[in-house]
């Protein structure tokens, strides 16, 4: 409430507009909803009367390769990659109806295969083509081990019966882990990822997903179409390099980045 700055927040959804117009109301003219792609944003920004920012943060979804990363403690080494448009013509679901259709302009749907430093292979899918919403294989995500696996919130551990991931934890972890993983007793996902990075700005420290981590992430996601217009394995190297960047080109030449 006493931040003294203004804040444009761009989307495509009608209903995130609405949701944001409601904050709006609440924060003196400091937060500008503006219905739009990101791909606009300065044209968008410059139509809303600013014309520089100080900063721009964007949801991009690197969050894939953070949770890889995260969970076997390896660095992504290389990707090998393909990506298409599969809806041409994407629309949201409101109440049962179809809203907002819009034409895709870019790849809705990736398959990622993944090489990480520690030897590990691993494979990849997500696709925001699915007639109204995403779609999903399964239950979540597998990781597979020398003694077992574990399957969206199941874990199946060799000689045992299948067990729920969640109840094994609140059964053996111990109280202070508990408190490290979920401080306050929050479980929702973005309110701990906003805590962090909250009390990061309160102690002048980094948070746990620091600027560094998240570049590294990005570098991942950005090998992904990297590899699909290369048709070959690309290595996260080449990315952060910028060795290879054919992808990234022409999007630098349309905002003049250098």
């Amino acid at each position: 409430a006493s931040a003294n700055c203004t804040v444009y927040a761009i989307d495509r959804d009608p209903e995130a507009i609405r949701r944001a117009n409601s904050l709006a109301a609440e924060t003196g003219g400091r937060l500008i909803a503006i219905e739009g792609r990101f791909g606009a944003m300065d044209r968008l920004v410059a139509a809303a009367g600013a014309d520089r920012v100080d900063g721009i943060a964007l949801d991009l979804g690197p969050h894939f390769f953070d949770m890889i990363r995260y969970i076997s403690g390896s660095e992504v080494s290389s990707v090998s990659a393909s990506t298409r448009v599969v809806e041409p013509a994407r629309y949201l679901v409101r109440d049962g109806q179809k809203v907002s259709p819009i034409s895709c302009d870019a790849d809705d749907t990736f398959h990622a295969h993944f090489s990480l430093s520690s030897g590990v292979t691993g494979s990849m899918f997500g696709s925001w083509a699915g007639h109204g919403g995403s779609t999903v294989i399964g239950e979540g995500p597998v990781f597979h081990g020398s003694r077992g696996k574990v399957s969206g919130n199941t874990i199946h551990l060799d000689g045992a019966p299948p067990q729920s991931l969640g109840d094994l934890y609140e059964g053996h972890a111990p109280a202070a882990l508990k408190e490290k993983h979920f401080p306050l007793g929050l479980r929702n996902d973005f309110a701990l990822a906003q805590l962090d990075w909250l009390r990061a700005i309160e102690s002048g420290t980094q948070p746990e997903c620091s600027g560094s981590e998240g570049l590294r992430d990005l570098a991942c996601a950005y090998a992904v179409v990297e590899s699909a217009l290369a048709g070959r394995t690309v290595t996260i190297i080449e990315i952060e390099s910028g060795t290879l960047r054919d992808y990234q080109k022409p999007i630098d030449e349309k905002f003049a980045l250098s």
